[in-house]
């Protein structure tokens, strides 16, 4: 009863291929470090961590520039460029962990690093403060348009 037919294992075997190719891209293209995390990506082994590991050392650790380039040309100035980038931040922190013993891998993090709060220092100083309620102008605002009231200026009229 458990075993399963040879079509159904074929297929599961191609499955976990293409969610094990899938999680090789994403370490890279996000940039997501959620496949170091054994309890919750339990069916990698450690070589295929490893691999995956490699992959991001050589495709995404020495073009990291280019990869924070890509980030700040998404930047939307609707959001804070602080949270926006805490994404990316937290990526490179988890493999800054991985690549403890490789102080290359981590030069090139700590400098990624150092250039996305820079980064993050040009677009705050290039984003309009947001309005706070503290502000005498907007305090003046509603003492000069006086309290809200539900009635409507109509409400007279008719009477």
């Amino acid at each position: 009863m458990g075993i399963l037919r040879f079509e159904s294992r074929d297929r599961t075997r191609w499955l976990a291929s293409q969610c094990r190719w899938s999680l090789r891209d994403l370490a890279v293209r996000t940039p997501d470090a959620g496949f170091l995390d054994s309890a919750t990506v339990g069916f990698l082994t450690s070589e295929e961590r490893a691999k995956i590991l490699e992959h991001v050392r050589s495709t995404l650790l020495t073009d990291l520039d280019q990869h924070v380039d890509n980030w700040r040309n998404n930047f939307s100035n609707n959001e804070d460029p602080k949270d926006y980038f805490d994404t990316l931040k937290s990526a490179l922190r988890e493999y800054d962990t991985a690549f403890v013993a490789d102080p290359v891998a981590s030069d090139y993090i700590a400098a990624g690093l150092a250039k996305i709060d820079e980064v993050i220092g040009e677009l705050q100083a290039d984003t309009p403060p947001s309005p706070d309620r503290g502000d005498p102008f907007f305090d003046s605002q509603a003492t000069r348009d006086g309290p809200k009231s539900s009635r409507s200026i109509f409400d007279d009229v008719d009477q």
